[in-house]
């Protein structure tokens, strides 16, 4: 129990953090790509409703249905705005600097904390992983088992890694290598961002990368949003039946801590 409460406590020490910030993220690139003038915070309320609304309704059931071909399309997308990037020939010359990572900096040993920390996605993934994998194993009456969950589990993880790659080297082609930097606001970030690949590689390229973020961010809000109420109903569900005894209904709870 002890171990579940340290567990339970990072997890709200983080959830709200990294949802607000993946949801502005989302309509940041929801406002640059469809124009709708509404005001940041309005935007990311009604992703959030959207996102919630669908997780009320379908539960994991909807989500697992609808993760696979986003994730497909997101992979597929990326890969052709690699593709875009390989093939314009940015000239490395334009680099005007070295950059050194050193360990004995303090700025640079706290950035690998963080880089460790969540690429290819956070640690405490595994964990939403291994939630998921019971659910599934119960909806699907015993016909998901252990190599079933395993190779799901490889198969994310490898994609996840990979696209951490594959982003890692849009980074360097498109903004490191022009020296190019970007807004901290997250409006302005995400417009410089698509406008800067158009400028590189036509409108096309503006419509691959914008389906390839709006995919990822999209995907990454309800991710999030259905992982934590899950993670909290069966953490308190199992810290009810150590201390008193009794099972809590964690439908009920999910949708509470929704």
């Amino acid at each position: 129990p002890l171990f579940l409460v340290l567990f339970l406590f990072l997890t709200f020490a983080s959830m709200f953090s990294l949802q607000a910030v993946v949801t502005l993220i989302t309509a940041a690139v929801i406002e640059n790509v469809f124009h709708f003038k509404i005001p940041i915070g309005y935007l990311s309320v009604a992703v959030l409703s959207i996102c919630s609304l669908i997780l009320f309704l379908g539960h994991y059931n909807l989500l697992d249905k609808a993760i696979k071909p986003i994730i497909i399309a997101l992979f597929l997308s990326t890969l052709t705005a690699l593709g875009f990037a390989l093939f314009q020939n940015v000239d490395s010359a334009q680099v005007a600097s070295t950059v050194e990572f050193s360990l004995s900096s303090k700025t640079d040993f706290l950035f690998l904390v963080a880089f460790l920390g969540w690429m290819p996605c956070p640690l405490d993934c595994v964990v939403w992983n291994s939630v998921w994998s019971v659910r599934k194993q119960k909806d699907l009456k015993g016909e998901y088992g252990f190599a079933e969950s395993k190779l799901d589990f490889r198969v994310g993880y490898v994609a996840a890694a990979l696209l951490a790659v594959i982003f890692l080297m849009l980074g360097n082609f498109i903004f490191y290598q022009n020296n190019i930097a970007l807004n901290s606001k997250a409006v302005p970030f995400i417009g410089s961002f698509l406008s800067i690949y158009t400028s590189q590689f036509g409108v096309l390229a503006f419509y691959v990368i914008a389906v390839a973020v709006l995919l990822t961010m999209f995907s990454t809000v309800i991710t999030c949003l259905d992982a934590f109420p899950r993670i909290l109903s069966r953490s308190f569900n199992i810290l009810s039946e150590h201390y008193k005894g009794k099972k809590i209904n964690e439908g009920r709870a999910y949708n509470y801590f929704l």
